[in-house]
């Protein structure tokens, strides 16, 4: 786990000085992303984190090659969901919802996955760890 965080700490330097060319896991297996992710560091360039950027996610991989990006949270004494449908963007390992951009920075699938998200409102970069229970 040392490893994987001295390497998200480089990793952010680098993606928050150089946002315009982002290195991205150009073999990225989305199928391979599948199940519930737990968010163990959060980098932020701009913005605030939100209860979204907080807690678990849900990859769930489609057939057309999309993604739906379901994210957990824990707000006014309930659970909230909040489902993203992700479009392919232009390069594999990229991905697109309106205004936001989604980049698959490196993942090994069984221990971790590095995502920067690029918003109107916020850089970010975030480091998730499979669930337990997944």
């Amino acid at each position: 786990m040392t490893g994987v965080l001295l390497s998200l700490v480089l990793t952010s330097l680098y993606l928050l000085q150089a946002s315009d060319s982002i290195d991205i896991q150009p073999d990225l297996d989305v199928q391979k992303l599948a199940g519930r992710w737990t968010l163990v560091a959060l980098v932020l360039d701009r913005g605030e984190p939100t209860h979204y950027n907080r807690h678990l996610i849900t990859v769930e991989p489609e057939n057309n090659g999309e993604m739906v990006y379901v994210a957990e949270a824990y707000q006014d004494n309930e659970c909230k969901k909040m489902v993203n449908r992700l479009i392919p963007g232009e390069k594999p390992g990229i991905y697109t919802k309106g205004q936001s951009t989604l980049y698959f920075v490196k993942a090994d699938y069984s221990r971790y996955h590095m995502v920067f998200v690029d918003t109107t409102i916020m850089k970010a970069l975030h480091l998730y760890n499979p669930c337990p229970d997944a």
